[in-house]
């Protein structure tokens, strides 16, 4: 059977390069027949039809006198296939190879070599192997009879934990004057006479996005507009950076309203800015330096768990390995590390509770229109210049197999739907052509946002009912992902399956449970309720016992790791779980972690959390803490790039992945500093001074406060 296979992918090489002479020494090159013929059929312009049937002709011709431009072409398309029941489906050729190739003739008429991602399906006639089409005995073993037939490893039986060997993506290297639908009618034919053959069954798939060709990047008004304003901005911030620093040099630093403006885009400021600690005005909050430390290493985890997103979900040579993963409790650390994120949401919740608390206690009154634009204005600007750079300038930075099947797909995502990213509703209008995949977080963290004053002010001017609301509220965030995850008849989490990692969006779970609003706002309002404890304790002076806390440290430790670890029940293929089981774990799982991350941050407030504290309060972690929004808005696009300019499938280990983890955190967080001097750190400034705050001349005493939203509430309260 796998001599049969061989020699079946070995004579499709031969029909796709139009190469059997050159493989079989026969004078009459029956595949590159094959092929001509149909790329002369399939065409529908006759100009362009005669110039590929002609072209191809001649690619055989040549090919057999050995001349470079052909053997190059042949030797940039993929051969036979290996490791294909180890899951390594991804035949990519020599992409760079076949770019490069460029044929000018006598005539003045030339064409360059083109590179298309081709995509077969097989599988066995019934009567050639009927078992195939029979269910498994074991539809979810991993281990296989050694005698047995290889169909049985290639048969996809359900069982997600698996890459598909049912289908390979082939890469051919054509002249670049025939069509997608020319060369794929052309394999079609060419493959017609191996199936009877050999008793296959194939289908070919191919599309014109995944063929490219080498040719000058063009620019339309989009991308002209938007590399407009990105170099007026640099200049501005160039030109006030120099004068700035020579300002300061003469020591000739005013506190007039000019200076305060060009001061706001100096790359100086807003390094002494960024670098300082904790500032006096801030004292009256409490020590919440420990909030930086853990807003970079969920940053850092999150950026890993977006790298297995992207390598997991790509072309792999070792699939077989990566499917061990999922039989193992201890790798749920990276399957489930999607709870992370919903440490961003306690967090958000936290500080918005606490500091609206403690300045209504000293303004009585809270201007809440006010604050929404202040959010709106600190957070939009640099989100859409992001936004702005997928949908233009980004896709031309780089290229290869699969560039336009990943790059060029945000870009049209980007495109068409910027504006319900800039409106914040994208988790729900057009989610399914989504714009920047980890947008969604931005548009639930906006909604809850814009509710949290609802909530507080309430609980500060009315406590008894305010406690009764935000228990409600509370335990509604927690009910609502029970009920749609049991009625819905949806997973308990998530299931990062290689074949979900390669495009989440199609996944019924994440549109329906891990990006909607109203189901993962559970951490938020617990952080709510954790602001609103801290606040409490401080402004009563109650004293907690410190074998108290740590007892509660211990519970709550058991607490965590079961909220991450218990997802490996739902990795277990052969052992189902009721409804029931999927909704209770899907419910409470995020807020059993919000819980336990909330009390490390009021515990570390209250210095009752030992070595916690001393790791997430180092100073590094101040500055590190400050950039995670625009780590946060960049990381994707720098894993991204990699991903999508692969030229050959990535052998994955566990150390290859930390390794490829510290390169994107070391990266992005080099972006994320480029960008919060271009935009973030300006827009803050400018606030400041619009919003009538800033006092004092930038970089002496002013401070950015501790995180984003504690700016938001202290200075609109302020106002």
């Amino acid at each position: 059977m796998l001599n049969a296979m061989s020699t079946l992918l070995t004579l499709l090489l031969a029909a796709v390069t139009m190469a059997s002479v050159a493989a079989t020494h026969d004078k009459s090159p029956i595949f590159g027949a094959y092929l001509a013929e149909a790329m002369t059929e399939t065409q529908l312009q006759p100009a362009v039809r005669s110039l590929c049937a002609n072209y191809t002709k001649f690619y055989v011709d040549e090919l057999q006198k050995l001349t470079l431009w052909a053997v190059q072409m042949y030797d940039s398309t993929a051969k036979v296939p290996d490791g294909v029941l180890s899951g390594n489906v991804y035949q990519f050729g020599h992409f760079d190879g076949c770019l490069k190739i460029r044929v000018d003739l006598e005539d003045g008429e030339g064409f360059r070599g083109k590179h298309c991602l081709a995509k077969i399906k097989f599988a066995p006639k019934p009567e050639t192997y009927p078992q195939y089409f029979l269910p498994s005995d074991d539809p979810f073993r991993m281990e296989f009879d050694a005698n047995g037939s290889a169909w049985e490893k290639i048969k996809y039986t359900g069982d997600l934990r698996k890459q598909r060997r049912d289908a390979i993506y082939w890469g051919v290297c054509v002249p670049s004057v025939c069509g997608a639908k020319s060369v794929l009618e052309g394999i079609k034919n060419a493959i017609k006479p191996l199936q009877d053959s050999f008793g296959v069954n194939a289908n070919v798939e191919l599309v014109e996005k995944n063929c490219k060709i080498l040719q000058s990047e063009t620019f339309d008004t989009l991308d002209i507009s938007y590399s407009l304003i990105l170099f007026i901005i640099i200049v501005i911030v160039l030109i006030c950076t120099a004068v700035d620093t020579y300002t300061a040099y003469l020591d000739k630093i005013t506190d007039s309203f000019g200076i305060r403006i060009l001061r706001s885009f100096s790359v100086r400021t807003n390094w002494l800015i960024l670098c300082q600690g904790p500032a006096a005005r801030d004292n009256d909050a409490g020590d919440l330096r420990s909030i930086h430390g853990l807003r970079f290493l969920s940053m850092w985890l999150i950026i890993m768990g977006h790298r297995c997103m992207f390598s997991l979900g790509g072309p792999l040579f070792n699939p077989e390995r990566i499917e061990e993963i999922y039989t193992s409790a201890l790798n749920m650390i990276l399957l489930n590390g999607t709870i992370i994120v919903d440490t961003f949401f306690l967090i958000s919740g936290f500080l918005s509770c606490y500091l609206m608390l403690l300045e209504l206690d000293k303004k009585r009154k809270v201007n809440v229109s006010l604050l929404y634009a202040y959010r709106y204005i600190r957070l939009t600007p640099v989100y859409a210049m992001v936004v702005g750079f997928y949908a233009t300038i980004y896709p031309k930075l780089g290229d290869g197999p699969m560039w336009d099947q990943k790059v060029g797909l945000e870009r049209d995502r980007c495109r068409d739907n910027w504006w319900a990213n800039l409106l914040y509703i994208n988790n729900y209008v057009n989610a399914e052509n989504m714009c920047m995949f980890q947008s969604w977080f931005l548009a639930c963290d906006m909604h809850y946002f814009l509710l949290s004053p609802l909530i507080i002010y309430p609980l500060w001017r009315w406590p008894r009912p305010g406690k009764v609301l935000l228990f409600f509220v509370t335990s509604l965030s927690i009910f609502v992902p029970f009920a749609v995850t049991l009625l819905g008849g949806l997973d308990a989490v998530l299931l990062l399956f290689m074949s979900t990692l390669a495009d989440p969006v199609s996944n019924e779970t994440f549109r329906s449970i891990y990006i909607p609003s109203h189901t993962r706002a559970a951490p938020y309002f617990i952080g709510i309720v954790w602001g609103y404890v801290l606040y409490k304790i401080r402004s009563e002076g109650i004293k907690i016992n410190k074998k108290f806390a740590a007892a509660i440290f211990i519970f709550l430790h058991f607490v965590a790791f079961g909220c991450i670890f218990g997802a490996w029940a739902f990795y277990i293929p052969d052992i189902p779980r009721s409804a029931l089981e999927k909704a209770l774990y899907g419910g409470f799982h995020r807020a059993g972690w919000a819980i336990s991350i909330g009390w490390l941050i009021v515990a570390c407030a209250l210095s009752l959390a030992g070595p916690y504290r001393a790791l997430l309060s180092w100073k590094p972690m101040v500055p590190l803490g400050r950039l995670t929004y625009c780590a946060f808005l960049a990381h994707s696009g720098v894993q991204m790039y990699q991903s999508a300019s692969m030229r050959v499938p990535e052998y994955m280990t566990y150390f290859k992945m930390l390794w490829m983890t510290l390169g994107d955190v070391s990266f992005t967080f080099g972006v994320a500093l480029v960008l919060y001097m271009l935009f973030e750190a300006p827009v803050t400034a400018l606030q400041r001074i619009f919003f009538k705050k800033d006092r004092k001349p930038a970089g002496d005493n002013q401070q950015l406060p501790v995180t984003m939203v504690q700016n938001e509430i202290r200075e609109t309260c302020r106002a």
